[in-house]
């Protein structure tokens, strides 16, 4: 596995408890910044699946 995955769970768990302090002042943009983790890990997630089928 790549390990950039490894880091974006990490970024990702960081991401989640600023969202939450970001969420007190503007819920909005709280939630903007988890659905962009989100993405995020998902598209790496993709990616890491995509070059593991080509090693075939």
């Amino acid at each position: 596995m790549l390990r950039i995955y490894e880091v974006v769970l990490v970024m990702a768990g960081d991401a989640a408890g600023l969202a939450e302090l970001i969420e007190r002042r503007d819920s909005d943009l709280g939630r903007q910044l988890r659905r962009a983790m989100h993405s995020v890990a998902l598209n790496v997630a993709e990616a890491v699946e995509s070059f593991r089928l080509k090693k075939r």
